[in-house]
């Protein structure tokens, strides 16, 4: 929560679920706010309004999403295609290594 990129939680309707995203100048506009940790302090973890339901804290929040997700994570559930939970797809895998290597740049 307190990284050198801003990262948003986000509902998805074409998933009917939470998303996780980075944060750029495409999503300033984005009605929401920022969390800040159980000592008041600020962090670069944005929660769209759509998704203001998760907690008022950084802690609530880690909490909320544990019961809502740990199930899942622990059977290998870490993506939803189709609206059926399963592992990541083919496309979502190189997505997301493309993602890590341009926020290595970043860093």
């Amino acid at each position: 929560y307190n990284g050198h990129v801003d990262i948003y939680i986000s509902y998805c309707p074409d998933l009917n679920d939470l998303i996780l995203g980075i944060r750029d100048k495409s999503k300033i506009k984005i009605a929401g706010k920022y969390i800040k940790s159980s000592e008041n302090e600020n962090s670069n973890l944005f929660i769209t309004l759509i998704a203001d339901d998760l907690g008022d804290n950084l802690d609530e929040i880690i909490l909320t999403l544990i019961e809502r997700y740990q199930g899942y994570i622990d059977k290998g559930e870490y993506s939803v295609n189709n609206r059926v939970r399963g592992d990541y797809s083919g496309n979502e895998k190189k997505f997301i290594i493309s993602s890590l290597s341009e926020l290595k740049k970043r860093l």
